[in-house]
């Protein structure tokens, strides 16, 4: 549900709008011992109830023709109910009842020279509450413990730009983030898992870009405008992510785990005005990344290379294939990140596909 005017304020321009989410969801868990393929005891049971309602207001003033200022929150209120249904006599009863508030502040320039350029700086808070993924932990006899934790908060500085330029267009942008009771799978000094839990405070920072250059145009077909002339063009993106811990006993200046530190991704695409497309494409994990957060076993770099070939016509239609992995590489796509590798074991990395060919058929109107 939301609200949006658009009607002059001091006879400027104003954009304000107002909203209002919210989710529920219930559900109900029961869980019983694999007794070689056979159903065996209950070993847990449970009933959960989540609600999320987050109110949102945003207000952009221009306080010139390219000059604006917007501010804006969101109050969240989150609960969290977890009712244990087998009381086990050794863990005792786990029921519990959490809630959260959160209030989050936002304020950002907008200067916009011409209707493609634009430069921002946004400074923001954020609020995120454990999850049931989070609070619940497995007991070594399969029962569900529940773990009291704090909502993960930030507050974010972030400068970029946005814009077209002849052949080029661009999006650009630096940020960093102060993060409170992050909600992290750690262990304690003594290697020991803790499951998830609050580091008190990390940082992330990092860039995020994107560039796009017309390298030639009208070579096969040419016509009375740019619609009717085929084109070559490179799109590149590229994200920096430095997450870090900060002043931390257990995890000195250590990298938090799980994300490609440098991630670089390209495509060369021939376009024709019929809409045929193809073109070669890579995927680079620059560098090794750790999938723990003592640092000590890490993910290594790779490159996948791919090509792509479709058509897309004007009504909607899109049909492609795609050949991804064309070297057949062995690598590590995504990590599960845990506390200290060396303790809990190796057993984090998710292996990518080897060469494999999609496809797929899409229709819009």
């Amino acid at each position: 549900m939301a609200f949006e005017s658009t009607a002059d304020v001091f006879g400027r321009r104003n954009r304000l709008t107002v909203g209002l989410n919210s989710t529920f969801e219930a559900e109900t868990d029961t869980s019983y011992a694999n007794l070689d393929g056979n159903i065996g005891p209950l070993i847990a049971a449970d009933y959960t109830w989540a609600a999320n309602v987050a109110l949102y207001f945003e207000n952009e003033h221009w306080l010139t023709k390219f000059f604006s200022i917007l501010t804006g929150f969101q109050a969240v209120y989150v609960q969290r109910n977890y009712h244990d249904r087998l009381n086990s006599p050794g863990d005792g009863n786990q029921s519990n009842n959490e809630d959260f508030r959160g209030f989050s502040p936002k304020l950002g320039f907008l200067y916009q020279w011409n209707d493609q350029c634009k430069a921002y700086l946004n400074v923001s808070g954020s609020f995120q509450p454990p999850s049931f993924d989070q609070s619940l932990e497995t007991a070594p006899d399969g029962n569900q413990l529940f773990n009291r934790l704090d909502a993960q908060t930030a507050v974010t500085v972030e400068v970029g730009t946005t814009g077209e330029a002849g052949p080029f267009s661009w999006d650009f942008a630096v940020y960093r983030s102060w993060v409170r009771n992050e909600l992290l799978d750690l262990t304690n000094g003594q290697g020991v898992p803790l499951g998830t839990v609050n580091a008190p405070r990390t940082s992330h920072q990092g860039i995020e870009a994107g560039l796009q250059a017309e390298l030639g145009h009208a070579m096969l077909a040419r016509g009375t405008g740019k619609q009717d002339e085929d084109r070559f063009v490179l799109v590149q993106t590229y994200t920096l992510s430095d997450f870090h811990f900060r002043d931390n006993p257990v995890y000195p200046g250590d990298c938090i785990a799980g994300t490609p530190i440098h991630f670089y991704k390209a495509e060369l695409r021939y376009e024709h005005p019929c809409g045929f497309y193809f073109g070669p494409n890579v995927a680079w994990n620059v560098v090794k990344y750790p999938v723990d957060e003592a640092n000590t076993l890490f993910a290594g770099s790779y490159a996948l290379l791919g090509i792509r070939v479709g058509y897309k016509s004007s009504r909607g239609f899109e049909v492609f294939f795609e050949i991804k992995n064309l070297t057949d590489r062995i690598y590590a796509a995504t990590v599960e990140p845990v506390g200290n590798a060396r303790i809990e074991g190796s057993r984090s990395f998710n292996p990518g596909n080897g060469r494999s060919l999609y496809g797929g058929i899409s229709c819009t109107w």
